[in-house]
């Protein structure tokens, strides 16, 4: 038996270009132009660098208020299932034997 599988043309090598880009460029080409150009102007010009450097800087210096917050509610939480927020201490709390 011959197991033989159909494939793709991207799996037996043949590279067709997408038609969509040819047919864009072919009925607009002065707004593919221009569209390029304002591409490459923001991608030139803008700091993306400093920008996503800045965006990190800003979510490591939440980190910590938000580890805080997060560990604050577990303390919370851990002291209302035990009840020990009723004003109750380890000590004084009845034994429940």
């Amino acid at each position: 038996m011959h197991n033989k599988k159909s494939s793709t043309p991207r799996e037996s090598g043949n590279k067709e270009p997408l038609p969509w880009p040819n047919q864009y460029i072919a009925d607009r080409p002065t707004k593919a132009a221009a569209t390029a150009a304002g591409v490459g102007f923001l991608m030139t010009f803008l700091p993306l660098g400093k920008i996503v450097g800045m965006l990190i800087d800003v979510a490591f210096a939440l980190v910590r208020p938000l580890l805080l917050c997060f560990g604050l509610a577990k303390v919370v939480d851990y002291c209302r299932s035990t009840g020990l927020c009723d004003g109750e201490s380890e000590t004084t709390k009845p034994n429940k034997r």
